[in-house]
């Protein structure tokens, strides 16, 4: 079993898995297709799992772009 990307869709009291693939670029694709056709209605948070379990790398998408960098200067002082 190898790498996995699963494509979350979420909002303040709703999350759903909403897209899978083991391409990495084809889920980027795919996060940021959707959230910009979603905009500011839900973020996009993908996850990537091997042999079953998260590896906790997320990547953040919303309004057609990616924020993952962003989120990550924020939090590092």
């Amino acid at each position: 079993m190898g790498e996995t990307c699963k494509l979350q869709k979420y909002a303040w009291d709703d999350e759903e898995l909403c897209y899978e693939h083991e391409d990495i670029e084809n889920v980027v694709a795919k996060a940021l297709d959707l959230s910009k056709k979603s905009g500011n209605d839900y973020t996009y948070r993908m996850e990537t799992w091997k042999d079953g379990k998260l590896k906790y790398q997320f990547r953040f998408f919303q309004n057609g772009k990616e924020f993952t960098q962003d989120l990550i200067s924020a939090i590092t002082i």
